[in-house]
């Protein structure tokens, strides 16, 4: 039986106690952990706004990716010109031009015309002779889509005249 010993009495002896660890808590490395913390927050916020906002202007989204697909689409032309596929490849070439043109002029694909290309290309101060080497690419591309002839070297110049067309584009519709 523990009676009278289960209940001890307050202890009134003077301990000292003393820390045992560091305390993490307060400590400079915690307060530069916490503002660092706060400053990647802000960081990254404002880089979410800023591409919500570009994101948000479809205009400029689709300049600024017409290069990069009408790359995309000119690759898998160079696909089917290596398979020798002509129909495949002329409908690619001309889907890659006439994709970057939209895109970049920011021409809805229903108001693509040979005359509309010419005239917002020269209101966009683009020379008359890079005008009309693109109208005139895509009528070669047109008329070798629906009337083939000599096949392999039609479409090594039409591709290669395509890539140097679009570089030379890019350069001027920034």
């Amino acid at each position: 039986k523990y009676l009278g010993n289960d209940i001890r009495h307050i202890n009134t002896n003077n301990n000292n106690l003393n820390v045992t660890g560091v305390i993490f808590f307060m400590s400079p490395t915690y307060i530069i952990i916490i503002i660092l913390m706060i400053i990647a927050f802000v960081i990254v916020l404002v880089i979410h706004k800023k591409i919500n906002k570009f994101n948000k202007n479809q205009v400029l989204v689709k300049n600024k990716q017409a290069t990069k697909i009408a790359k995309k689409r000119l690759n898998n032309a160079h696909k089917y010109l290596t398979s020798n596929n002509q129909n495949s490849f002329y409908e690619e070439f001309s889907q890659a031009l006439w994709g970057y043109i939209s895109d970049k002029l920011n021409i809805s694909r229903s108001q693509l015309s040979m005359d509309s290309v010419r005239e917002i290309m020269l209101d966009k101060n683009v020379s008359a002779d890079i005008v009309d080497e693109f109208i005139g690419l895509l009528n070669s591309c047109e008329y070798a889509r629906f009337a083939p002839e000599d096949a392999n070297k039609k479409m090594d110049e039409l591709y290669q005249k395509g890539i140097e067309l679009i570089t030379k584009a890019e350069k001027l519709l920034k």
